[in-house]
């Protein structure tokens, strides 16, 4: 397992044991992926003994501004990556693939070693290189100047100061690689039983980069911190890419540092980010700007303190002054564009007025990164004045695209965070870019606590905690959960323990509930978390895209101390009434909408874990208009609607689908 760096560089810096100290540990697995490669892996036909894939035309764009959490099936082929919008650090547009060593399945893979090894790879579908069929069909030549090009980074983050980042940087001995690929003519078999064939594609290595951190990435680049990502172009030239089956592949040699001193350190590492990935003719090396304004980043939550809160916690007080918003411009004009964002409830009702920050121009990103100019970039927060008297959501939409004739690149102009008010509060967004261990290894005695304020006297019911996966169940072990109030900031008198059981088989995405087994009153301030008086160490999900540190204490050398560690502990606890039989969260999941964009009809389709086609359904603009709301329904006429981005919510139980389209 790799040893965290981070830890290494804080102990150069004072006077620490090494035997008592927090550890950030990277992910042995990824749940979000466990739970879906199944409903998105390719499906063979049985029967069939060859298996043809069609061949996409010229263009191929992709910016993975979408919320599935794999590549899209309509331009890459089944496999390896990470959609996400938690690991690219400053990144042109929001949402990254992102490589790691990881399999589709989201488990460490089976052959990972400390020597190099193959661990993600990511593969486009064939694309006709070989013609094109608009305004004419002819032939495509090397005198075409067909250009691939896309941006990357190594993972890790920029570390403001030693123990931040974002994920595991790759080391100098591992390597990010693209490679081409073309048809030679004959078939082969695909499958190991020799059960079904395929055309066979040939590989070349075009372009590789070795492992580094961030920081070193910028200076060897001559990058700042306007844009944290290094666009590559790339020239096809070569007569045999000229094919009909022409593909690309971008393939992650990743390598694991790990020791016996704990197990549940093995996890994942060597990520690499990769964005904006575009391939047509008709470009020069000099084609390094593209025709599109849009959201760099989704500005998350209303609240200061936390991503979800118990709605009768909730005070006008909570909310932030304003938002920060990261919008780009990626051309190399001045572009004027518009920003707006409202906020809904679940009916799509405007909860504040529509914010509207006007038009600006912005200038290109080479000329200072993302845009200052406060209305778009700071937009104020209103007040809130109402109190809620249930469980509700609020959507937060922000939308930014050029003004006039509208943005060539429509998807990545839109972004909606999910603002819930439960019965738990969370300062976490629901993703681990590591794992976080307490270690002590003279007296085996470790804890962790997280604090938490109330605005009126509550009762705890349950915690759920974020554990991560460890080879060989590493982590699947008896503790003691735990309930303090405060004493000069620290846990105090202790108000609740009990010995609770792990149960990953029934887990919801990666959160296990342990119901108390008495309510415990709690008033003002109180920290929930975990004992441990044995020689395993609990490894528990740490989200570092919201740093929450100064509200952890970890215990070590029998005191406990203020953690050094940037980032939050995934732990929520639950408040209010008894909880219902079954707890779920509301998990926003994706729509597949086709066409899109559409001009007269929409057909929708629910994810393929969806029990049947039914439940409640609302069509909003994007600056909060109600267009539709009834049941849901397989096509949605979209023919009286003005062009624009509509958002599309579908409700079943615990469940919201939502998707995007652009009317045209």
């Amino acid at each position: 397992m790799k040893n965290s760096r981070p830890i290494l560089l804080f102990l150069c810096c004072v006077s620490l044991s090494l035997s008592a100290q927090e550890r950030l540990t990277g992910l042995a697995g990824n749940r979000l992926l466990w739970q879906t490669a199944e409903n998105t892996r390719f499906q063979q036909k049985s029967g069939e003994d060859f298996l043809y894939i069609p061949s996409l035309p010229l263009p191929f764009t992709d910016d993975f501004s979408y919320g599935s959490l794999y590549p899209d099936s309509a331009r890459w082929m089944p496999g390896s990556g990470f959609v996400n919008r938690s690991f690219g650090f400053r990144p042109p547009t929001w949402g990254v693939a992102t490589l790691d060593a990881l399999d589709a399945h989201g488990r460490v893979y089976a052959h990972a070693s400390k020597s190099p090894f193959y661990a993600d790879t990511m593969t486009s579908k064939p694309i006709r290189l070989d013609s094109i069929f608009s305004p004419l069909a002819r032939s495509l030549t090397v005198a075409d100047s067909v250009y691939f090009s896309f941006f990357y980074q190594p993972g890790g983050g920029l570390h403001n100061h030693p123990w931040e980042g974002l994920g595991d940087a790759p080391e100098s001995r591992d390597s990010l690689i693209l490679e081409f690929g073309y048809y030679t003519g004959d078939t082969v078999y695909l499958t190991a039983d020799s059960s079904v064939r395929g055309l066979e594609t040939r590989w070349r290595r075009v372009w590789s980069a070795p492992g580094m951190e961030l920081e070193q990435f910028m200076a060897v680049y001559h990058l700042d911190s306007s844009l944290c990502f290094r666009q590559v172009m790339i020239p096809v030239t070569d007569s045999c890419f000229f094919n009909s089956g022409f593909q690309f592949r971008f393939l992650n040699i990743a390598s694991l540092e790990y020791t016996a001193e704990n197990p549940t350190w093995a996890g994942n590492v060597d990520y690499w980010n990769i964005d904006y990935v575009r391939l047509n003719r008709g470009r020069s090396r000099k084609d390094t700007f593209i025709d599109d304004i849009a959201i760099a980043a989704n500005p998350g939550s209303l609240l200061q303190n936390y991503e979800a809160m118990p709605w009768r916690q909730f005070r006008s007080s909570e909310l932030n002054s304003s938002f920060e918003v990261n919008l780009i411009n990626l051309s190399d004009l001045t572009k004027n564009a518009t920003y707006q964002y409202s906020i809904t409830d679940a009916q799509g009702s405007l909860v504040t007025p529509l914010y509207d920050g006007g038009a600006y121009n912005i200038t290109s990103y080479r000329n200072g990164g993302y845009q200052q100019y406060a209305p778009h970039a700071r937009p104020t927060i209103a007040a809130i004045s109402a109190s809620l008297t249930a469980e509700t959501d609020w959507y937060v939409t922000h939308v930014h695209h050029e003004a006039g004739a509208g943005d060539p690149v429509p998807d990545n102009d839109t972004v909606v965070f999910v603002q819930h008010f439960g019965n738990y509060y969370a300062y976490d967004d629901g993703t681990p870019e590591a794992g976080y261990t307490v270690v002590d290894i003279n007296t085996y005695q470790t804890g962790l606590a997280l604090e938490f304020q109330l605005n009126q006297p509550d009762t705890l019911r349950a915690v759920a905690m974020y554990l991560n996966h460890a080879q060989g169940d590493a982590n699947q072990f008896d503790f003691t959960l735990c309930v303090w109030d405060c004493q000069d900031g620290m846990p105090g008198k202790l108000l609740y323990s009990g010995k609770v059981s792990q149960h990953f088989q029934e887990e919801l995405f990666g959160f296990q509930l342990f119901e108390l087994e008495e309510p415990v009153a709690i008033s003002s301030c109180f920290f929930v978390g975990y004992t441990v008086s044995s020689r395993n160490f609990l490894n528990v999900g740490f989200d570092q895209n919201n740093n929450r540190g100064e509200k952890v204490r970890y215990y070590s050398s029998r005191k406990w101390s203020n953690s050094f560690l940037a980032g939050s502990p995934m732990i929520r606890p639950y408040v209010g009434d008894p909880l219902p039989l079954q707890v779920a969260e509301r998990v926003a999941e994706d729509l597949v909408l086709y066409p899109n964009p559409a001009q007269e009809l929409v057909f929708l389709r629910l994810p393929e874990n969806c029990q049947e086609a039914s439940g409640r359904m609302w069509v909003c603009s994007a600056v909060g208009q109600i267009m539709y709301q009834g049941d849901f329904r397989e096509t949605l006429s979209v023919a009286d609607y003005p062009a624009g981005m509509y958002i599309i919510r579908v409700q079943q139980g615990n469940r919201i689908y939502t998707g995007k389209v652009v009317k045209q």
